[in-house]
């Protein structure tokens, strides 16, 4: 969990310019994958009761993140995603990868990240 934390920190600091506008409004507690649990919405509780804030979810699957106070990190983001996801309070920002090696990737990740930010400039 801290891993992913501070790789999301770290690209950030990388790959986003002085002038974006975003800010962290509460702290990220989260995990990386979830229980394998069928019914979403007994997943979502189960996870917000657990006191984790942020979970990587899909997009079709946000209500649960409402209905239980929870944000998700979007998986599979497209910039189409992103645009129509911009003003959703559900949204805690997108997963683009987790490990990203080699440093080759870097530059994809980084060519991702600026128009993922350029559809919604709201969301990491």
């Amino acid at each position: 969990m801290l891993r992913v934390l501070v790789k999301v920190i770290i690209i950030n600091m990388i790959l986003v310019t002085p002038s974006a506008a975003w800010e962290m409004e509460e702290f990220l507690i989260t995990l990386w994958g979830v229980p394998e649990i069928d019914n979403i919405d007994v997943k979502a509780e189960a996870l917000a009761n657990s006191h984790f804030n942020v979970v990587v979810w899909e997009a079709n699957e946000l209500d649960a993140c409402r209905k239980n106070g929870l944000k998700a990190l979007i998986s599979h983001p497209t910039p189409e995603l992103a645009a129509k996801l911009k003003n959703d309070d559900a949204v805690w920002g997108y997963h683009l990868g987790d490990e990203p090696y080699p440093e080759s990737t870097f530059q994809l990740l980084s060519d991702q990240l600026k128009v993922l930010r350029k559809a919604d400039p709201n969301h990491l």
